[in-house]
């Protein structure tokens, strides 16, 4: 996770991140079109997310946003960017756990292997979180158009200060951070897709994940520009990791460890108090309880420490009812990563709730529909699309 953290600060210093953004903003086809200039914003904050952007993709499309609020002449709080400014954020944390090699999924999946001692399909896992993320996306937008009935007829109007804007092209730093970024993609999906028997899988494969962050740093590192500094400073981008969540995870495994240990009996006890519950239980009904559980608790304790809690434990207890463990596993993470409803549910909530546009009333009213909205989504498609696919 360290490694990753570094390797974005890294891509990030390229440039590329700010090219990217204004491509986004330059696309003549939002011009006098509100919905699909909305269905752009998330959509290309669903790409910059997967593109590692970090942060800087999100401020400058909620400063785009912003933007064209006071050019469509809106109060400072308005409907548009209450739904706006959250819903960016939503799309951007869940677009991030899209691939099992970024630090989101690295961080669950190492809390079920350690306690179901298996790993899950790695390319049914992305399948999944595609067709999850993007249907939500289809989802906020249906129900900003059809239950919230949001008036967008003036930024259509005010979409026309974009008519003339013109994409930058993109400099040297910006085209070699992008074909890294790129190419880091491609090699770490390449063995997901391709069979094992391949010569040059099985070397991608060896070298992993932290053999592959580390050639492109290396060459980041090594590689100097024109001016003779090099492509990215590592100390700069290393200034990019959120150590109180990486402090957080170390601080807080053994004890995910502890609870799954046979010496402290807690799986026992759990089972002993469970059992007579949830034999009777089906296992759908099962999932749906869990998730939602889990999608209010995370409201209120930070979803890092639920998740070390209760995934070492609910996904071997499952498994041990003859459920589907990865599809238990698939709903929970989602849940997990809607903790939006209240301030202290994440860092990312704490942003929303501390943007000048929106009052505290409309941090918790979006944050609780995007739980809702996310509960039904996972009960109503991913239930069935995990026991599909798994």
């Amino acid at each position: 996770m360290i490694v990753i953290f570094i390797f974005s600060g890294a891509i990030a210093t390229t440039g590329v991140t700010t090219w990217l953004t204004e491509w986004l903003m330059s696309r003549k086809i939002i011009i006098g079109r509100p919905w699909i200039l909305v269905a752009v914003l998330l959509l290309g904050m669903e790409l910059l997310s997967v593109l590692q952007a970090q942060w800087v993709g999100l401020f400058m499309l909620w400063e785009m946003v912003v933007v064209l609020s006071k050019e469509a002449g809106y109060e400072k709080r308005n409907p548009f960017l209450t739904f706006m400014i959250p819903a960016l954020m939503v799309v951007y944390i869940t677009a991030s756990y899209m691939f099992p090699f970024f630090s989101g999924q690295i961080m669950y999946l190492g809390l079920y292997a350690q306690g179901m001692q298996s790993s899950i399909p790695e390319l049914p896992l992305i399948i999944w979180e595609i067709v999850m993320i993007n249907l939500y996306v289809v989802f906020i937008l249906l129900v900003a158009k059809f239950i919230l009935k949001l008036d967008l007829s003036k930024i259509g109007a005010a979409s026309e200060i974009y008519r003339d804007k013109k994409c930058p092209a993109m400099t040297r730093d910006q085209k070699f951070g992008l074909a890294l970024l790129v190419g880091f993609l491609v090699v770490m999906l390449l063995p997901i897709i391709l069979p094992d028997e391949l010569v040059f899988i099985q070397q991608i494969k060896t070298l992993g994940i932290m053999g592959m962050l580390t050639i492109i740093l290396s060459i980041l590192s090594g590689l100097r520009k024109k001016d003779g500094t090099p492509y990215a400073d590592l100390q700069k981008a290393a200034h990019t990791i959120p150590w109180e969540v990486i402090w957080l995870l170390v601080a807080s495994t053994p004890l995910a460890a502890a609870f799954n240990a046979e010496e402290c009996g807690i799986m026992a006890t759990l089972m002993g108090f469970l059992t007579p519950i949830l034999t009777n239980m089906d296992g759908i009904l099962f999932i749906i309880i869990c998730t939602i559980v889990i999608g209010i608790i995370t409201q209120f304790v930070h979803n890092l420490i639920v998740a070390i809690v209760l995934l070492p434990i609910l996904c071997p207890l499952f498994a041990s009812m003859g459920g589907n463990p990865a599809t238990l596993y698939m709903c929970l993470v989602w849940a997990l990563t809607f903790a939006f409803a209240t301030p202290a549910a994440s860092m990312n909530a704490a942003l929303i709730f501390g943007h000048s546009s929106l009052s505290s009333k409309d941090g918790y009213v979006n944050g609780i529909m995007h739980l809702v909205l996310a509960l039904i989504l996972a009960i109503l498609v991913g239930i069935p699309l995990g026991n599909l696919i798994f």
